[in-house]
């Protein structure tokens, strides 16, 4: 069972949606703090050709703990495909 500090931590809830296949994954690869904002970059890895994947509809999801903070927090999204051939 996680559990979050909320003196020293705050969660994050991170969703891409529906997608009408599985194989979508959602993570972060990086969180950046900067004097007036927190950046954090996604990355949404998605299957290319021939990838096997589930045909039914999925909803990526991610929760973490980052370090509280009042900052904004900005979300950068990039996305890359993964081919299985």
């Amino acid at each position: 069972k996680p559990v979050v500090d909320f003196e020293i931590g705050q969660a994050l809830a991170l969703f891409l949606g529906q997608r009408s296949t599985g194989g979508c994954l959602i993570d972060i690869e990086n969180i950046i703090e900067l004097e007036s904002q927190v950046d954090i970059h996604i990355l949404e890895t998605v299957p290319g050709a021939g990838c096997a994947v589930t045909t039914a509809f999925t909803q990526p999801y991610l929760f973490v703990e980052i370090i509280k903070t009042n900052k904004l927090v900005s979300f950068q999204i990039r996305s890359e495909t993964v081919n299985c051939n």
